[in-house]
């Protein structure tokens, strides 16, 4: 994923832009909240657990100050 978004990056500027991504908790939803975050997006994040969303916030935050 790391090529093709870096690929990506250069064409689509997220800086100041807002997403709002559904499946947020895990998986392929988490993974671009992460990279959306990383490219300073701000972050709508949904999902069915909101014990899940929180920990995945945490994880998205932990994960970008070790970038």
């Amino acid at each position: 994923m790391g090529q093709q978004v870096t690929m990506y990056s250069k064409l689509l500027n997220l800086t100041g832009k807002t997403a709002l991504i559904t499946g947020a908790s895990q998986g392929l939803g988490k993974a671009i909240a992460e990279e959306y975050y990383h490219q300073g997006c701000r972050l709508v994040l949904v999902g069915r657990s909101e014990e899940k969303l929180k920990m995945a916030k945490q994880s998205i935050l932990q994960n970008i100050t070790h970038r």
